[in-house]
């Protein structure tokens, strides 16, 4: 699915789908969410993996969590060479200090204004940001990411620097949102 635009492309629905359709193919109790992963372990019979302190068992361990976040939260048993922690902890971890944030709307007035909703900026806080309204016509958003020297705000004020931002740039109609909502990824748990 496009939006029209020639360079982006989104999943009609969204990208939670994704996620779904794979899950599809595994059986429920074995999908367990929201873990917290302390101990990797070899073993002479394959890998053990503690989790909320239980024991699971598989003959391999793949994981996606971050090298940073996994060097620094999972003990391994043997221990990993010095020289590859000394990579994982230097690995950059694309977005792990950005903010994410979204903007929602009951009319898409930047549409009426002949605008895109798309916006890069030095200053910010949005940094860059796209119309994220919803195929359907019924939901109209604009989101996107923040510069993340902002996330140590409280929620208040990254919102009113946002809201700033946009009615700067857009004008007095950015101020008649109906909700703001950001994810500082820095200060999530999972």
């Amino acid at each position: 699915y496009s939006s029209g635009d020639d360079d982006m492309f989104r999943v009609k629905g969204g990208t939670f789908q994704i996620i779904e359709k794979l899950q599809d193919n595994i059986e429920k109790d074995k999908v367990l969410l929201e873990q917290k992963v302390t101990d990797i372990r070899k073993t002479s019979e394959g890998m053990e993996v503690v989790s909320n302190g239980q024991i699971f068992k598989s003959r391999h361990v793949v994981t996606t969590v971050p090298q940073q976040l996994l060097a620094n939260s999972v003990q391994f048993s043997p221990e990993l060479s010095s020289d590859i922690i000394a990579i994982m902890k230097n690995t950059h971890t694309w977005m792990g200090d950005s903010v994410k944030g979204a903007v929602t709307y009951k009319t898409p007035f930047w549409k009426e204004n002949n605008l895109s909703g798309a916006l890069y900026s030095n200053v910010g806080p949005f940094v860059q940001m796209y119309d994220q309204s919803s195929s359907d016509g019924e939901g109209f958003a604009l989101v996107g990411f923040l510069d993340g020297s902002i996330s140590h705000l409280a929620l208040q004020e990254r919102r009113q620097k946002v809201i700033d931002q946009l009615v700067r740039v857009f004008g007095k109609q950015a101020n008649e949102f109906l909700d703001y909502t950001d994810t500082a990824w820095s200060m999530e748990q999972f």
